[in-house]
């Protein structure tokens, strides 16, 4: 899962972004509301924004009507210091999924993020499977026929979104997008590495072949294509 936040305190950003990255989640940040924008419109691959209200230039309502008049759905929890009632309407009127008022605890912002990101067509089943393999999200557990395989975060992360994509190649910028961060530098084999040792791993617990490699494009799971 991918996530935005876009928060123009450094402290606050870091401390949410942290807390979102010990949950296994890819974490953006941006500190404006253009930046914030340029970020969703380029990427076009978030699961969830964390949006403060209070931002230099573009506020934050401005961003949520700008995305939501765009036709963007992608759930959206505000994070601000504005706590009347009526601004929280004017959020929630203008497309926000929910609501969090500064200051905050970390596990209550956690639990939010787990709840809207249940909601979303991505995770709507609790497990992922594909024949004998499965994985859960919640507790980040591999199963291949019963049997457990122990996997590293960034190929749980690979694991887990072919996954959500079976039935369709998913590119190989799209896949990087969805595992590393933007402040990661990736060689250009890291990609490749990682979905080899990923499928290494699941060979020997019995499912050879799970993930195709469809050349020039980039990896399937229940599509055939050419292995590499």
């Amino acid at each position: 899962m991918r996530i935005l936040v876009v928060e123009d305190e450094p402290d606050i950003c870091k401390a949410i972004a942290d807390a979102l990255q010990q949950e296994h989640y890819v974490v953006d940040t941006a500190d404006d509301g253009a930046a914030a924008l340029a970020k969703v419109h380029v990427e076009q691959a978030y699961d969830l924004l964390l949006l403060d209200l209070m931002l230099p230039g573009i506020n934050g309502l401005q961003v949520l009507r700008q995305l939501r008049s765009e036709g963007n759905r992608t759930p959206v929890l505000i994070i601000t210091a504005r706590d009347t009632v009526r601004e929280r309407v004017a959020g929630l009127d203008q497309g926000a999924d929910d609501y969090l008022v500064k200051p905050f605890a970390i596990d209550e912002m956690l639990a939010r993020v787990r709840a809207l990101l249940r909601r979303g067509p991505v995770v709507q089943q609790t497990v992922l499977s594909s024949g004998i393999v499965s994985f859960d999200p919640a507790t980040h557990l591999c199963m291949v026929a019963g049997k457990p395989v122990p996997l590293t975060v960034h190929e749980e992360r690979i694991l887990e979104y072919l996954l959500c994509n079976t039935g369709h190649i998913v590119p190989r910028g799209e896949l990087e997008d969805h595992v590393w961060d933007d402040q990661t530098s990736l060689w250009t084999d890291t990609l490749k590495v990682h979905i080899s040792r990923l499928r290494r791993k699941l060979d020997a617990a019995g499912a050879p072949d799970l993930i195709q490699v469809v050349r020039g494009i980039g990896y399937s799971i229940g599509i055939r294509g050419k292995n590499v």
